[in-house]
């Protein structure tokens, strides 16, 4: 239990612990001295939560066309204690641990070339998960005595050059970007923060139910409200809520062009641009162990702590591969680059580097 603000959460997470959701407390929304807040609500009509209009769905095939041992792929395993989120950006691989780290890995070497403690918080329980870039900088979570914040590091020594206190919520593994800002949310999950990357000013909205999970990139950005059992589509250029979606307990997702790949606790679902589901995978569930990818062919990968790795073709709406892991590896986030599958494996403290 995390004392913030003075206000106690429990944390989904600790060192050694698979991914949960944070009963989030009620907290208010700060940003440091070296930024601005514009605080607004959202005048556009929001839709009502309600099932999405019939549509044909699609029962994808779940059970895999083929099997591939982890051994066939692995080209390289990175010890790295409590490792979790991962970016890739300014040629690096970066990696936000579970235990309040920034690790920065030469893909070249597969050697760790750099790393800092982020969070300074007096008491070691107190840390966040989070990790984001957009290509030209890299922010993490990182957590004080008195609050939850998002920091801008310097790519060579790995300090923070800037700092937003947003309280963030602990459980947002992603900080996504979309139309030039960086999304976190904060408080109990009802505060939607945009964050310029340059000069760290934030503007502040309101949504209408509480989320834990944030996607997106460029035009899409898309937020997962699994204690609410809703889905949001969000603006990026303004940060309203453009559509809701009530569905069963959403997670993880992924955007790929129109298309929008959620995890839910009924099976992995592909959305339209209207939130319907055209395609679902009742035997495939993610859960809060795993994660999303999407590689630049638009196959869609799904980390697991129990299959490990599933490849689904969107074009045949079926699982093409698999690839097993024998012993089995505990939960881990997963980034796809142009010549690798790079996940982590936190309990087990490693980051694996997997053939294309």
């Amino acid at each position: 239990m995390l004392a913030v603000g003075g206000v106690f959460v429990t944390s989904g997470r600790t060192p050694g612990m698979k991914r949960g959701i944070g009963a989030i407390g009620a907290m208010a929304v700060l940003v440091a001295g070296c930024s601005s807040t514009t605080s607004e609500r959202s005048t556009s009509p929001i839709q009502p939560t309600r099932p999405a209009a019939p549509t044909q769905v699609t029962t994808g095939v779940a059970k895999p066309l083929a099997t591939t041992p982890l051994a066939q792929r692995q080209i390289g395993r990175i010890t790295i204690d409590n490792a979790d989120g991962l970016v890739a950006a300014l040629g690096f691989i970066w990696v936000k641990t579970d235990d309040g780290r920034l690790v920065k890995v030469d893909p070249r070497t597969n050697r760790i070339v750099g790393q800092r403690k982020l969070d300074t918080a007096t008491e070691q329980s107190h840390y966040c998960q989070g990790i984001g870039t957009d290509g030209k900088s890299v922010w993490a979570c990182a957590t004080t005595d008195m609050a939850t914040d998002v920091v801008k590091v310097d790519p060579t020594s790995l300090a923070p050059v800037h700092r937003v206190q947003v309280n963030k919520v602990f459980d947002q593994l992603r900080l996504p970007f979309a139309g030039g800002k960086l999304w976190v949310l904060g408080a109990d999950g009802t505060s939607l923060v945009g964050v310029d990357p340059a000069t760290a000013a934030a503007t502040v909205r309101k949504l209408p139910v509480r989320c834990l999970q944030m996607f997106g990139s460029g035009s899409m950005l898309v937020a997962t409200c699994r204690v609410d059992n809703v889905i949001l589509r969000i603006d990026p250029a303004s940060g309203a809520v453009s559509a809701r979606r009530s569905i069963a307990s959403p997670g993880f997702a992924v955007t790929s062009g129109t298309d929008m790949w959620v995890d839910t606790s009924e099976g992995v679902q592909r959305l339209d641009t209207g939130l319907r589901t055209t395609a679902v995978y009742p035997e495939l569930v993610v859960g809060l162990g795993g994660d999303l990818a999407v590689d630049d062919t638009g196959a869609i990968w799904a980390r697991q702590q129990s299959g490990f790795l599933l490849r689904i073709d969107p074009n045949r709406n079926a699982v093409v591969e698999q690839v097993t892991a024998s012993p089995s590896l505990s939960g881990g986030s997963l980034l796809i680059t142009g010549d690798s599958i790079w996940t982590t494996a936190s309990d087990d403290a490693a980051l694996l580097r997997l053939r294309r």
